[in-house]
């Protein structure tokens, strides 16, 4: 059953985590619907003929293009904010109340997106309900991996990569509806997605978080199903012999304040921001994005605007690139350590070099206005960089700080970014810079990363040398203990 459980978990990640993230994909099923088509000065934006389902290409203006990004932009920082708030929430209230937040969430969305061709304004309230379940699957799956400790490492990184491939998973609904599926069918799967997440939440995961100990932990008995054939937990416990063995470590304020105006956590912050917003802003405005690109200092044609339609499809399939990305980051770590000792710190501090790097090297390549081989580049690099970018800023957090600190580290970097990205993407989405923007993140990625890159590895070095003081220290003190007695025994024959 545990097998089972993280294999439904994946496949629902799967489905499920890139519909927020992907507008500038699913805005081409709702064109063809005729969505928000009002705003639009010209009559050409015509919906599908749902009699014959024949397939073409449906063009949008700009006033289109700009509502759907506005709506993904305002979508992610509101998604910013509840990622903030779940995660105490987990601790607190156990995995099963968060699952239903998500189940009545996702259900309120897909049902909203049954009314969207008639009613385009419920658009905005379904993305918004949508940005609070979204990533309800990845945090109740990752813990899911200590049920199979042996594998629990390749396991986290695994399920990380899923959820940036999910981005990739849009493609198939838009796919769908090209190919004469009707947009009630297209919406009809997600919502059978919908209702599959709520049975697993009741009939596959457990009531609350797992123990610390799970080695003899029995997940069958511990569901909400196999809660509910009994009136109280105590005569399920008289059944099953169950004992609660959690071991929650108290929140602490004064702790995590400490942590959060350190130095080196602030320069993280920092990094972690501006890649957050490049990665967050290229997936909102990308649809914006494609037609400048494509358009370069020329008109916008209705060939231009195909070309930009077939590079978003192009850059939301590359994002299955991920999945084969997201072990790379830990695995590197472990031969490095394993292979040459390289502590753990060292590692992952070449790896944000390497994140830098490579979302810098994508900045200038937005820069090469209608360069087919450039947007090719770049839609390679964006799934290696965002996979490789959240691993190790996720290693970063675990390596360099205490563990139960995690959540707020996490929770406070991700909140600070959601104004970043929400005021950046509101800037491009208006004024439509993306050149300023391209040469502004060519710079800040470079900087923060060498800086984070040296204080990691001047961390690092300082923590041996504090390490061997201490040893020193230690090895001391016993030599003292030791020779004490035989010091007193001394002074007792003298005596």
């Amino acid at each position: 059953m545990r097998e089972l459980t993280i294999l439904t978990g994946m496949l629902e990640a799967l489905f499920l985590c890139g519909l927020v993230y992907n507008m500038s994909t699913l805005k081409l099923i709702f064109v063809g619907e005729g969505v928000f088509s009002d705003v639009c000065d010209n009559l050409h934006v015509a919906k599908r003929d749902t009699r014959n389902q024949t397939s073409q290409p449906f063009q949008s203006c700009q006033a289109q293009e700009d509502k759907f990004s506005e709506i993904s932009n305002q979508t992610i920082f509101a998604f910013s904010l509840v990622v903030f708030f779940l995660g105490p929430m987990l601790d607190k209230q156990g995995m099963f109340q968060v699952r239903i937040l998500g189940s009545l969430a996702f259900l309120l969305c897909f049902v909203l997106l049954y009314f969207i061709p008639t009613f385009p304004f419920l658009l905005k309230v379904a993305w918004f309900a949508l940005a609070c379940g979204t990533i309800i699957p990845l945090i109740t799956l990752l813990p899911m991996a200590k049920l199979l400790p042996k594998y629990s490492p390749i396991l986290i990184t695994l399920i990380n990569g899923i959820y940036d491939a999910s981005m990739a998973m849009v493609t198939v609904p838009v796919k769908l509806y090209e190919s004469g599926f009707s947009y009630m069918s297209v919406i009809s799967i997600y919502f059978g997605s919908a209702v599959f997440f709520l049975l697993r939440s009741i009939f596959l995961l457990p009531m609350k978080n797992l123990p610390v100990d799970v080695e003899n932990y029995s997940l069958q008995k511990n569901t909400p199903a196999s809660k509910m054939c009994f009136s109280k937990s105590e005569d399920l416990e008289e059944k099953f012999g169950l004992e609660d063995k959690e071991d929650v470590t108290k929140f602490s304020l004064k702790k995590a304040v400490k942590y959060l105006i350190q130095p080196i956590f602030l320069i993280y912050t920092l990094w972690y921001v501006i890649l957050d917003m490049r990665i967050i802003g290229t997936s909102v405005t990308m649809n914006i994005f494609a037609l400048e690109f494509f358009k370069g200092d020329g008109n916008l044609t209705e060939e231009v605007q195909n070309r930009a339609n077939e590079g978003i499809k192009q850059f939301s399939s590359s994002n299955l690139i991920s999945l084969f990305m997201a072990p790379v980051g830990g695995v590197f770590v472990s031969a490095l350590e394993h292979t040459w000792s390289v502590r753990r710190n060292r590692s992952i501090a070449i790896l944000i070099a390497a994140c830098s790097v490579c979302f810098a090297t994508f900045s200038f390549l937005e820069l090469q206005k209608g360069n087919e081989l450039a947007f090719t580049i770049m839609c390679i690099l964006f799934p290696i960089g965002r996979t490789l970018f959240y691993g190790t800023a996720s290693m970063y957090l675990l390596e360099i700080f205490p563990v139960d600190m995690y959540g707020s580290l996490f929770g406070t970097s991700n909140l600070v970014a959601a104004f970043g990205i929400f005021f950046n993407n509101k800037f491009l989405i208006r004024t439509k810079q993306f050149e300023i923007s391209s040469k502004f993140y060519f710079v800040a990625a470079l900087a923060t990363g060498l800086l984070l890159t040296i204080l990691t590895f001047i961390k690092t070095k300082d923590e041996l040398n504090s390490r061997k003081n201490e040893s020193a220290s230690t090895s001391l003190t016993t030599i003292t203990n030791e020779n004490e007695p035989k010091r007193v025994e001394s002074k007792k024959l003298m005596a």
